[in-house]
């Protein structure tokens, strides 16, 4: 028990040293329990937003509990404490439940406040809730210290946080049902699954003996720079946006999620409009807003910050391509990805409302946007996401780890919302002001563009790896 106290106030501590990331996720609760409640006036979709956002944000942390110290060769001196094996996944998995519990438990409180007061369901949500997120933690440490790196980590995490949250989601589901009958098959059947898996986990960790861990400990080097002496390229851009997309093209879980991401806004309109027999486009456009900044800003971590993680970046800085054309390549994919990403979710979400017009009166109509908000999707969404772009890639390459650089950058990219959200809400001439905030990003873009051309030299990159 001491052992396991050692390691919780270790990650604590660990964890007060990342000042931007307790700023975020304070934002975040803000928005989902005493801000998005306000508008939405229904607990159900409100708690199963907080519940993936949870997942989101604690799917990140549990890669980290161990593949990352690996792949900073700081799991060997871990392993040679005498703290055994159990006390440290349970130390570690300990501290992300808290986590997890803490951030659902704070934000519940706001949307139960604010929205329809069903004390009985939300307490019953709660304790359903601590449950999911022990057993995805205790799974999630265990997978990390299995996998060989920090992309094995994440695929194993992602079939076994997934699962589970939408195994809360379906209860929670059936819980405003309000029939008593399959609300209690159903919270049977649910304790008995996560008991079972619980059950599992505690085998697997017996059986488990440290020196298997040091045997896993080897990290292979997935992302390096190829080159072919042989093949010359029409130019640096294309060469460098090559080796990007080969990369990107194993990256299988990533593409998942940006799946996922086309099809969450046409799905969140299904849920409003199940909840309040209403529905409104201007919904979808607030969660494009929010998702897409964070497209570039993990495929530019990818590309830039993988250069410094696994120590490849001082070789590709040794190669005679120019530092533009090395960002520009770099930069190539993730502008695409999000234009593929923004206009297969913004048609899908445009489906969304005409199906949803059809079932509720009849008729089916494609939904249109109007002029503010073709400009608030389209133009200012890409400009945003442009910006992200530059941001991430400036931060991830000057920042002491590129952890650092994707931690500011997510904080950032969650501000475009904001003003999205006040254009589509409060103002009385929409237009305007989505032009004026257009206008805006363009600046800020072209003058990311010229300190990137002035002022980040090869030295200075060098300096930073």
């Amino acid at each position: 028990m001491r052992e396991c106290k050692t390691v919780f106030h270790h990650q604590l501590k660990l964890f007060r040293q990342e000042k931007g990331m307790q700023v975020y996720y304070l934002i975040a609760i803000l928005i989902l329990g005493y801000i998005s409640p306000v508008f939405l006036h229904n607990l159900q979709t409100s708690t199963t937003m907080t519940v993936i956002t949870v997942i989101m944000l604690l799917k990140p942390l549990l890669v980290d509990s161990f593949a990352t110290e690996k792949e900073q060769k700081t799991l060997e001196s871990l392993l040679s404490t005498p703290i055994q094996m159990e006390h440290l996944l349970h130390g570690k998995s300990l501290f992300y439940f808290t986590f997890a519990t803490v951030f659902f438990s704070v934000t519940s409180l706001g949307i139960v406040i604010l929205s329809d007061k069903h004390l009985i369901v939300s307490a019953i949500i709660l304790l359903s809730s601590w449950l999911t997120f022990y057993a995805i933690c205790k799974l999630g440490t265990y997978a990390s210290l299995n996998a060989t790196n920090t992309a094995s980590a994440n695929r194993k995490i992602t079939l076994i946080a997934y699962p589970l949250s939408l195994l809360l989601i379906v209860l929670i589901s059936i819980l405003f049902t309000g029939i008593k009958l399959a609300i209690l098959i159903s919270l049977c059947v649910y304790c008995l699954l996560m008991t079972i898996i619980l059950v599992i986990f505690a085998c697997l960790i017996r059986q488990r003996k440290r020196y298997i861990f040091y045997e896993r400990n080897t990290v292979s080097k997935s992302h390096c720079y190829e080159t072919d002496s042989s093949h010359s390229p029409k130019s640096q851009v294309s060469a460098v946006f090559r080796h990007e997309v080969r990369y990107f093209c194993k990256l299988h879980t990533l593409q998942l999620n940006y799946l996922v991401l086309i099809f969450s806004p046409a799905i969140f309109l299904c849920l409003l409009a199940y909840a309040n027999k209403s529905v409104n486009i201007s919904f979808a456009i607030i969660l494009i807003a929010l998702m897409m900044p964070r497209i570039p800003t993990n495929l530019v971590s990818y590309a830039i910050g993988g250069e410094k993680t696994y120590k490849t970046g001082e070789s590709l800085l040794s190669t005679p391509i120019k530092i533009s054309s090395m960002f520009l390549g770099k930069s190539l994919l993730p502008i695409l990805v999000s234009i593929v990403v923004l206009v297969s979710s913004s048609l899908l979400s445009q489906v969304a409302v005409g199906l949803i017009q059809y079932q509720l009166h009849g008729f089916f109509v494609f939904a249109s946007y109007t002029s503010s908000e073709w400009i608030l999707v389209y133009p200012v969404t890409m400009l945003s996401c442009t910006l992200m772009i530059f941001l991430t890639g400036i931060l991830s390459a000057v920042l002491r780890t590129p952890r650092y650089g994707l931690y500011v950058s997510t904080i950032i990219g969650s501000l475009f919302v904001v003003p999205v959200f006040v254009i589509t809400s409060f103002t009385r001439n929409p237009l305007f002001w989505s032009i004026l905030y257009a206008i805006a990003l363009l600046i800020c873009n072209l003058g990311c563009l010229l300190l990137i051309t002035k002022r980040i030299s090869r030295p200075t990159l060098m300096l930073h790896l």
